[in-house]
């Protein structure tokens, strides 16, 4: 590798860690469950104020989602050794075609304007009462689901650009 394409290669990865902490998706509440932490990773992890619980399928101590060290939508330890290695390992979708070219940063901060869009409509209809409670209310009230386009479109949009495939 020539030292042009290694000061690419930097340039790059640090601009895909300016995406991800504009996105900060995967850290929210509408992509995981729970995030893996090693055993040397808990008491830090801790330390820096992230909240563990025991998950009952067995899998040991993990953080719930939203990350607890999620801070107004930025990760508050993402250059820091305490951030789970879990995390800085993961790579959805669009980081992945980023760093191979297949995307422009541009059309992944598009992508990232429509994905924000579309959680902050859900979460807007959401802070009151869980999405749960609302839609069995709604549904009970109207007959129907007033949310489904939005959590719709929100789903698509996970989907296409931040889940990983399971296996």
């Amino acid at each position: 590798m020539t030292s042009r394409s290694v000061v690419h290669s930097l340039t790059a990865v640090r601009s895909a860690d300016d995406l991800c902490l504009q996105c900060g998706i995967c850290c929210g509440p509408h992509c995981f469950t729970a995030g893996k932490l090693e055993p040397d990773e808990i008491e830090p992890f801790r330390a820096a104020g992230g909240k563990i619980v025991i998950w009952p399928d067995g899998y040991g101590e993990r953080f719930g989602f939203p990350c607890p060290l999620w801070i107004d939508r930025k990760c508050s330890v993402h250059a820091d050794p305490v951030r789970p290695k879990n995390c800085g390992e993961f790579e959805c979708f669009m980081l992945i075609d980023y760093l191979a070219g297949a995307r422009s940063r541009e059309e992944c901060e598009a992508t990232i304007a429509l994905m924000l869009n579309a959680e902050t409509r859900v979460d807007r209809v959401r802070r009151p009462i869980t999405r749960g409670m609302l839609v069995r209310r709604l549904r009970r009230k109207l007959g129907h689901d007033p949310l489904a386009g939005a959590r719709a479109e929100l789903e698509r949009l996970l989907v296409a650009h931040v889940r990983v495939p399971s296996g």
